[in-house]
C-alpha cells in the first residue's frame, strides 16, 4: 500500500460513508480536513478501494475491501513497531475486515478489544454546577497543568488529549472544553480529543478523590451545550467494559448504537 498525499484525502470518504459505522469518525475527518496530522494509506490513488486511516492520537481505522494480502505487511510493520507509547489500536469497519485482522494478528499475540459507540437520542437539562464548585474553559495554562499533571493532582486525568493536539496552546485554540475547579483544583473535565468541522469526540474524566459525586455528567451536559451553540455534533465512544463511562452517556441522552472491534497494535509485556 502506498501513503496517499494530503492534498487527495478527501478521496477516501466514499469508503468511510460506505462503512455504515460511526464511531471515531471524527479522528478520519479532521485528518481529512488538515487538522490533525498522520499518515493514510491506499491501493490505489486515483480511486481507491482499501485505506488504512492513521491518526498520529492513536487511533487507526481500517475501511473499504478487506485485502488480506494488501494490507498484511504493513499491519506487520505496524505491530512490530510497538506502538505502546500512544497505545496505538487498528480498528475493524466490518466483521470481514476483523476477520482479515485477526488472520494477521491473532498469530503475533496482539489483543482484542471492543468500543461501544453512542448517539443523542436526547438533550439533557441545563448543567448544574455543585456548590463550591467553578465551570472554568480549558485553557492554555489549564491544558499545561493537565499536561504535567499540577492541575489534577498527579495526572489524576490521562493528559493524552492535551499531548495529540499539539499540546496546550493548539488544545486551548479552538475554545472548547470545559472543567469544574474546586479550590483551585480541576475536578472533572470534558473536551475533545477529535475535532472535525462537523463532529467533537467527547474526552470526559474525573480526578479520583472527585469521583462518585456526578460531577462527570453534569461538565458533559455543559460541553454538549458548547458544542450544540457552535453546530457541532457530539461523538461519544468508551471501551465496552468501562461501566462508569457508559453510565455517564445514558445520563447525558445518549445510547448505544454499535459495537466496532479492534485489535491493539502492541503486545503487553
Amino acid at each position: 500500500m502506498d501513503e496517499l498525499p494530503q492534498h487527495l484525502y478527501e478521496r477516501i470518504l466514499p469508503l468511510v460513508e460506505a462503512s455504515g459505522i460511526h464511531g471515531h469518525l471524527a479522528f478520519v475527518y479532521e485528518m481529512v480536513e488538515n487538522r490533525r496530522p498522520g499518515h493514510i494509506y491506499v491501493d490505489q490513488a486515483n480511486n481507491p478501494n482499501t485505506t488504512l486511516v492513521c491518526n498520529d492520537n492513536g487511533f487507526y481505522l481500517a475501511f473499504g475491501r478487506p485485502d488480506e494480502t494488501l494490507v498484511r505487511p504493513l499491519v506487520e510493520h505496524f505491530f512490530h513497531l510497538n506502538l505502546r507509547e500512544n497505545y496505538t489500536s487498528l480498528l475493524a469497519s466490518s466483521p470481514e475486515w476483523m476477520t482479515v485482522l485477526g488472520r494477521i494478528l491473532d498469530p503475533l499475540g496482539a489483543e482484542q478489544f471492543s468500543r461501544l459507540v453512542f448517539a443523542r437520542a436526547a438533550r439533557p437539562g441545563q448543567a448544574l454546577i455543585p456548590a463550591g464548585f467553578s465551570l472554568e474553559p480549558i485553557t492554555e495554562e489549564m491544558g499545561q497543568s493537565i499536561l504535567d499533571g499540577t492541575g489534577t493532582g498527579g495526572y489524576g486525568i490521562a493528559p493524552w488529549f492535551i499531548r495529540i493536539a499539539g499540546g496546550p496552546k493548539a488544545y486551548a485554540a479552538p475554545g472548547l472544553g470545559l472543567a469544574f475547579v474546586y479550590q483551585g483544583q480541576i475536578a472533572s473535565l470534558c473536551g475533545y480529543c477529535g475535532l472535525s468541522k462537523r463532529e467533537a469526540e467527547m474526552e470526559v474524566g474525573t480526578v479520583p478523590a472527585f469521583q462518585g459525586r456526578g460531577l462527570a455528567p453534569q461538565v458533559s451536559t455543559a460541553f454538549l451545550d458548547q458544542c450544540l451553540a457552535r453546530g457541532l455534533e457530539l461523538g461519544y465512544t468508551c471501551d465496552s467494559k468501562n461501566l462508569a463511562s457508559i453510565k455517564v452517556a445514558h445520563k447525558i441522552g445518549f445510547v448505544e448504537v454499535e459495537e466496532i472491534h479492534g485489535y491493539q497494535l502492541y503486545k503487553e509485556n
